[in-house]
């Protein structure tokens, strides 16, 4: 390889990492990489441990039962959060039930694993039993 075909490859090579580094956000979502993020999987699990839908059961409980009893219908996954600031997520719940899609809300601090059932419904009306 020649000089100047060396001082090519780096310019190439330069570019394309500031390329990569100035649009890492927009290649993040694309890629699903938020996925692997650790706070984000920790809220989730807090929400799924959380006994918001009834006092004896956590919601993970609650939802199987509900679906065994043909009362819901669940998406491969149903669970998805997304970060408020550092150590707070929103965590949603998706669902179907009678036909009617359902989202709820809950407000996660992992630091302390608080759970906040925040809205009954974020598009619909009915929750969980």
């Amino acid at each position: 390889m020649d000089k100047k075909d060396t001082l090519v490859l780096l310019l190439v090579l330069a570019a394309g990492g500031y390329a990569v580094h100035a649009n890492w956000p927009k290649i993040r979502l694309k890629l699903g990489l938020n996925d692997l993020n650790p706070g984000r999987i920790r809220a989730m699990e807090l929400a799924k441990k959380s006994f918001d839908f009834d006092q004896n059961r956590d919601n993970t409980t609650v939802l199987t039962d509900r679906r065994a009893n043909g009362e819901i219908q669940l998406p491969a996954d149903p669970w998805s959060a997304e970060p408020i600031d550092e150590g707070h997520f929103r965590v949603f719940l998706s669902f179907t039930e009678t036909g009617e899609p359902h989202r709820l809300l809950f407000n996660v601090d992992i630091h302390s694993g608080r759970v906040v059932w925040a809205s009954e419904d974020v598009g619909a009306k009915a929750a969980p039993r």
